[in-house]
């Protein structure tokens, strides 16, 4: 007798389908298979006409005979201006119902969303309406962030910290299993009202393929930065990422400016795409850098991987692209905030280049400096002139035991230490 097959859906406010695909990051959508544990799935957009998507129709996408991706709006009716939040809550019921339709229809065993705001809102109503197990994976610490940066989770959507705080309290404290990317935001979703299962899913698995291959094993970088109309042979400051104020790029060009002070010779380059850019361009002229900082916008894996090794990560705070450059040997900097203060504990091996540089205190000043000193360092100024990573003895031991450089980056994924554990048993934020 075969088993019942495995279905999720997961409501996920992050990229569009056409994101992925110019990015060719496709592997995001085959990663919520998760592994092949889920033998089908459902990715639903809520609000995909706010990042590019036709307004007025909801869109149900074939991205493989396993996968259906839904993409919702916020305006589905030709409403007048004047009465678009009622627009939005009616388009909001349209998805709503279409879901439960599709939960129905296909016998789905569990309702997912990554944040526990408005995707964690539908998940709820949704398990509630379907009674399916409901799941929120969580993947930042929203109240450091608001702290630190006064930066919120979806402020179009949502503009007071009050109520996300307790939009995110209401959710986490129904869901039945909350899951967070790392202890760090783990913790937050405890101290927030997750009472029930709890666990740690490292993002880890999101890592596009490409990414995995040592840095001496990429040999376009040349060529990749003659494609990008960016100068070569030059040092390079690099961040990675989409170009919204939860992740600070404005710190990260600051930062930049602040380094091509000290050194004319260097370039800043933002790789993403996003509301800020005009922003961020209007930021980069009165600072007087506009012509040593480049946009390459939305930026496929395969280019990013083949710069990557050529550059210096300046990371104010980023996911899944910092662990990325890490693997591609770019020493990374970057602030004392959220998961990025785990990863010198976690890291201490000894001749490993790539420790994360913390800029503590998280100005830009502080940034800079850090930045500063691993442009100066003679492993940066070798890959300014184009010649591949090159390993440390220490490093050449771990690759004789069939572990590349790269690998070293995987220790700080879902790794404990002694601190760790010390500060697991101490009550959150303290």
């Amino acid at each position: 007798m075969s088993s019942p097959k495995r279905s999720i859906l997961y409501i996920a406010a992050e990229y569009r389908l056409a994101e992925l695909k110019a990015k060719k990051h496709e592997h995001n959508l085959q990663a919520r298979h998760a592994s092949g544990y889920f033998d089908r799935v459902w990715s639903v957009h809520p609000t995909a006409d706010l990042v590019g998507a036709d307004k007025h129709r909801i869109e149900l996408i074939r991205f493989s005979s396993r996968q259906l991706v839904v993409e919702g709006v916020t305006e589905l009716f030709r409403l007048p201006r004047l009465l678009m939040p009622l627009n939005f809550l009616l388009s909001q019921v349209a998805l709503l119902r279409l879901m439960r339709r599709l939960v129905r229809k296909n016998d789905i065993s569990v309702v997912a969303a990554t944040d526990p705001f408005l995707s964690g809102i539908q998940a709820w109503l949704l398990s509630k309406l379907t009674g399916k197990p409901l799941v929120i994976r969580n993947g930042g610490n929203y109240e450091e962030l608001y702290r630190e940066a006064g930066a919120l989770a979806m402020p179009r959507l949502i503009p007071s910290y009050r109520l996300q705080s307790m939009i995110a309290r209401f959710v986490l404290s129904r869901a039945d299993l909350v899951a967070g990317n790392n202890r760090n935001n783990l913790g937050w979703a405890i101290a927030n009202g997750a009472r029930n299962h709890t666990a740690i899913i490292p993002i880890s698995g999101n890592i596009q393929p490409i990414h995995m291959r040592g840095p001496e094993a990429r040999t376009k970088g040349r060529e990749t930065f003659e494609k990008l109309g960016l100068p070569f042979g030059v040092p390079a400051l690099i961040y990675v990422g989409r170009l919204l104020k939860l992740k600070q790029p404005d710190e990260a060009l600051r930062a930049m400016a602040l380094v091509i002070a000290e050194e004319p010779s260097t370039i800043g380059i933002l790789a993403g795409e996003g509301p800020m850019r005009a922003e961020l361009e209007e930021l980069a002229a009165s600072l007087g850098v506009q012509d040593r900082i480049y946009f390459t916008g939305q930026t496929t894996q395969e280019d990013l991987s083949e710069i990557i090794p050529h550059c210096v990560t300046v990371s104010p705070l980023t996911g899944l692209s910092l662990i990325e450059c890490g693997l591609g040997g770019s020493p990374p900097v970057g602030y004392d905030r959220d998961w990025q203060s785990d990863l010198p504990k976690r890291r201490k091996r000894r001749g490993n280049p790539r420790r994360l540089r913390i800029a503590r205190g998280g100005t830009s000043l502080t940034h800079a400096r850090r930045a500063r000193t691993r442009i100066a360092s003679p492993d940066a100024r070798r890959r300014a002139r184009g010649r591949p990573y090159r390993p440390r003895r220490s490093h050449r031991r771990h690759k004789r035991r069939g572990r590349s450089p790269g690998d070293l980056a995987k220790p700080a994924i879902g790794a404990r230490s002694g601190e760790d554990e010390k500060r697991r048993r101490r009550p959150f934020g303290r």
